[in-house]
């Protein structure tokens, strides 16, 4: 069974049926990631609190 990846935006699928790309920069306070798609383009930037809630 091949799972389709999307992602979401503010409720929206923003990206859907292809391979995506996720980085993630972990800091003490404050971590950053990446949505990436094929061509590598930026599908999302992302800045969050380094907490487990946030990292949920």
């Amino acid at each position: 069974m091949k799972k389709t990846s999307t992602v979401r935006v503010n409720g929206k699928t923003i990206f859907k049926g292809h391979k995506l790309t996720i980085g993630l920069d972990l800091g003490d306070r404050w971590s950053n990631l990446c949505v990436l798609d094929e061509a590598g383009e930026v599908l999302l930037e992302q800045k969050l609190a380094t907490t487990p809630e946030a990292m949920k």
